[in-house]
C-alpha cells in the first residue's frame, strides 16, 4: 500500500490521470498467460506485479483533462477520483515498482514469457 502522506499537496501533475488500472489474480495456467500476452500486444498496457495481486495498467490519460491538467468534470467527478489523496499518488515514487507493492513490471512479451518460465523453475 502506498505510504501516507497527507502534508504533500496535489502538484498537478495529472500522473493519477494518465492511467488506469485493473486489479487480478495472479495467472494459475497457460491460457491466463495467454490472455496476458494478448493484452501486452497492445500500446500502452503493462502488467504490474504485486505482494498479494496482479494489475493491468493502461497508459491512456482521461478525455476531461485539459491542457493545463484540470479536470473538465471536477464537480462530478468518479468517487475514485474524490477519494484520492495528494501524496499517496504514485507520482512520488522513483520507480514503477516503488508503489502499493509492486515487484515486477511486465511490459513486453519477452519479459512475461521470462518471467512464466522463472515461476516455472521456482515451482519445480
Amino acid at each position: 500500500m502506498a505510504k501516507k502522506n497527507n502534508k504533500i499537496s496535489c502538484k498537478r501533475c495529472a500522473t493519477c490521470c494518465s492511467y488506469f488500472s485493473i486489479p487480478m489474480g495472479a495467472p494459475e495456467n497457460g491460457d491466463d498467460y495467454d490472455d496476458l500476452a494478448w493484452m501486452l500486444i497492445h500500446e500502452n498496457v503493462s502488467l504490474h506485479v504485486g505482494e498479494e495481486d496482479w494489475q493491468i495498467v493502461v497508459k491512456n490519460k482521461c478525455k476531461y483533462l485539459d491542457e493545463i491538467k484540470g479536470c473538465q468534470i471536477y464537480d462530478e467527478r468518479p468517487n475514485i477520483c474524490r477519494d484520492h489523496v495528494p501524496g499517496e499518488c504514485d507520482a512520488n515514487a522513483k520507480t514503477e515498482c516503488d508503489y502499493d507493492g509492486v515487484t515486477c513490471v511486465i511490459s513486453t512479451l519477452s519479459e512475461l514469457y521470462a518471467y512464466r518460465k522463472k515461476e516455472q523453475q521456482d515451482v519445480a
